[in-house]
């Protein structure tokens, strides 16, 4: 029998904003709850599930749900599902194959509506090993064959791009040689050469990266480059980045996760390692990105704690 995991759910009225299966609590870091979480009445709840089967506990595994499926799809990370693919249908989990890529961890995946099936890519391998393959789950994984190999392994955002019928993935590893963000068309990748960091950076990892269907655009923050955590937003419109000047901003982190929220009526991201220095803390607490600036989420007493690669 799976072992008993309770899963922390942000809720509005009427959406489920944020789901947190997976996480790491990083060794050595403290943590804090940012300002807007207490005072008057929240903006959304946390809600905590205790589903009769879970995952094992897990930490940088990739997540994205699945239209056609109607669930969450999780795979991999440390220690991991191993090869099995995990379900969330909003009430339980379930494995939905033992079949599919390598033991990987450090990967993203993002459901290409235009091709009714998650794409993943890359990460790195228990051994040690870095991935650069790509993979399509519709109910099976299926390896896929395209020309162009991008140069990313592990540490990059990935959204599909619904304005576009693409999958975009920016920042990473590797990528950062090669300043290039790439961008899955259904059957290849295709580099581009605006890249969501100023071009005195030596690259930029573990970014958090949303599609917002109101601005038509996807939005990505922070990350970290060298070992500083950034704390800028911008904006992909098909073929640019663009640096967005906002009133009020999170404070800089990385491994931060995020998600629309039509309830809301923008990009809800939670939590992260922040600080200006790599590693200086776990942050807990809830933005909302209104496509104009950013606003901190009451979200009652009652939270998950702070987590990071979520």
């Amino acid at each position: 029998m799976a072992r008993r995991m309770s899963i922390p759910i942000l809720r509005t009225a009427t959406t489920c904003a944020v789901l947190l299966a997976t996480a790491v609590a990083a060794a050595g870091i403290g943590a804090s709850i940012e300002a807007g979480d207490a005072g008057a009445a929240p903006h959304a709840k946390w809600a905590l599930q205790n589903p009769a089967t879970s995952p094992p506990g897990t930490s940088e595994g990739a997540m994205a749900f699945d239209a056609a499926l109607d669930e969450t799809v999780l795979f991999g990370g440390s220690p991991g599902t191993g090869t099995s693919t995990w379900g969330w249908n909003g009430t339980t989990w379930s494995v939905l194959t033992t079949k599919g890529p390598t033991v990987r961890k450090d990967m993203q995946m993002a459901y290409d509506a235009a091709t009714r099936s998650i794409v993943l890519f890359g990460g790195f391998g228990s051994t040690g090993h870095g991935y650069s393959d790509t993979w399509t789950f519709d109910g099976t994984w299926h390896k896929q064959a395209p020309i162009n190999v991008p140069t990313t392994v592990l540490g990059y955002g990935l959204a599909y791009d619904a304005a576009n019928r693409t999958v975009v993935m920016a920042g990473g590893e590797r990528t950062s040689a090669t300043g290039k963000t790439w961008v899955w068309d259904g059957s290849n990748w295709h580099g581009n050469p605006s890249v969501p960091y100023p071009s005195t950076a030596s690259g930029l990892t573990d970014p958090t990266m949303t599609y917002d269907p109101v601005l038509g655009k996807i939005v990505l923050f922070g990350g970290i480059t060298g070992v500083v955590n950034q704390n800028t937003t911008w904006e992909w419109d098909g073929s640019t980045w663009t640096d967005v000047a906002t009133a009020t901003t999170p404070g800089a982190r990385q491994a931060a996760a995020s998600a629309y929220d039509a309830a809301l009526g923008g990009v809800v991201m939670v939590d992260g390692i922040g600080g200006v220095v790599k590693g200086t803390k776990l942050l807990g607490g809830a933005w909302l990105f209104d496509r104009s600036t950013w606003t901190r989420l009451r979200t009652g007493p009652t939270r998950p704690s702070p987590r990071a690669f979520a």
